[in-house]
């Protein structure tokens, strides 16, 4: 699927370039070891705050550590929630033995298991850019599962072969779910092809106690399939 992602990234070249598209933010693996995971893990979120005016950019996984670390002083710890949920899943999986919440707690401070998770995930802001003068502008991360870029984020998605999808937020699950064609309810759980998919509470304020069902749910389909 390597050579299907690359093609759908071009696509969205293209379409940037001719729609005269100023402000984009690329996602996707940050390493070759994405595509050779058992399970395959998608992480999307709702919008990266702060990079409104950021031109084109690829966000590679030093990107991703600045987020990690919270480098812009942000206040936020939603990319390091996101990979702790993912390790807690891997673990999950991996033992076949069920989480709880201390396992979220202990993972959230093993960074360098999380540094080495980036390595073996996608991560994705379904929103592009945000504007850095409203943290979280809901409308404006609805909206874009509807516009003239969607169907080519949806291509990319669709492309990684994902075996599980979290989905980060309502606003980011409401999305989704435009540019999908699907319906996922908030925090709830599908299977669609190939992929589960979660939605789940945005990682920015995180609940321990759904994380935790929400991780047995995806186990359990997962060793259903």
């Amino acid at each position: 699927m390597q050579k299907e992602f690359k093609h759908a990234r071009e696509k969205t070249k293209e379409l940037i370039e001719a729609e005269k598209i100023k402000h984009h933010m690329f996602y996707g693996p940050t390493s070759k070891s994405y595509w050779t995971q058992k399970n395959k893990v998608l992480f999307i979120n709702e919008e990266p705050y702060g990079y409104e005016d950021c031109g084109v950019v690829d966000v590679d996984k030093e990107t991703l550590l600045g987020w990690f670390y919270d480098k812009g002083n942000t206040k936020t710890k939603t990319v390091k929630y996101s990979i702790a949920f993912i390790k807690v899943l891997l673990d999950s999986l991996q033992n076949d033995q069920e989480p709880n919440r201390s396992d979220l707690r202990t993972a959230y401070y093993a960074n360098q298991e999380l540094e080495n998770i980036l390595d073996k995930i996608a991560y994705y802001n379904i929103r592009s850019t945000s504007n850095n003068k409203k943290r979280e502008d809901y409308n404006a991360i609805v909206a874009s599962g509807n516009n003239v870029i969607s169907q080519n984020i949806y291509m990319e998605i669709k492309a990684l072969n994902p075996d599980i999808i979290i989905i980060g937020g309502d606003a980011a699950r409401k999305a989704f779910n435009s540019m999908s064609n699907l319906y996922i309810d908030y925090k709830s759980c599908i299977k669609s092809e190939n992929a589960i998919i979660q939605s789940i509470k945005h990682p920015s304020i995180p609940n321990y106690n759904d994380y935790i069902d929400a991780i047995k749910t995806i186990t359990k389909k997962i060793k259903k399939s």
